[in-house]
């Protein structure tokens, strides 16, 4: 598992690219989360095939993975500030928590009809994986 705090996410899903350039902009200085889609190397390396196909957020972070809801928990609290209060998420098991996020992850392309509005990462940035 790699060393680096890294948020593995679905390349072709749009509210995963929204996710991910919010994290993104709202980083503190110095904090480095790096991004890899599911599709690429990096996901190859430090995930199994059966997470792979699973339609779920990963955040590696310090040795532990987080998965589906707990990554989008864990992920928000790093950017510190406010968010870190999404830490009380974990108070919510991932037995309640993740239904949600499956619902959610189920209607994205429904949420996001048009692919044109899709928010466009760049993968030169430093901070993305292959």
């Amino acid at each position: 598992m790699s060393s680096k705090t890294i948020l593995f996410f679905d390349g072709g899903c749009p509210i995963c690219h929204s996710f991910v350039l919010y994290i993104k902009s709202q980083a503190q200085p110095g904090q480095s989360i790096f991004f890899a889609p599911l599709q690429g190397q990096t996901a190859s390396q430090n995930l199994s095939l059966d997470e792979i196909s699973k339609d779920v957020l990963y955040l590696v972070h310090a040795g532990q993975k987080f998965s589906a809801a707990h990554a989008v928990f864990k992920t928000l609290s790093l950017t510190g500030g406010w968010r870190v209060i999404f830490n009380l998420g974990f108070l919510v098991p991932a037995l309640l928590a993740d239904p949600i996020y499956r619902v959610i992850a189920k209607n994205r392309f429904k949420i996001f009809k048009n692919t044109a509005s899709w928010p466009e990462l760049k993968p030169e940035d430093p901070l993305f994986l292959p």
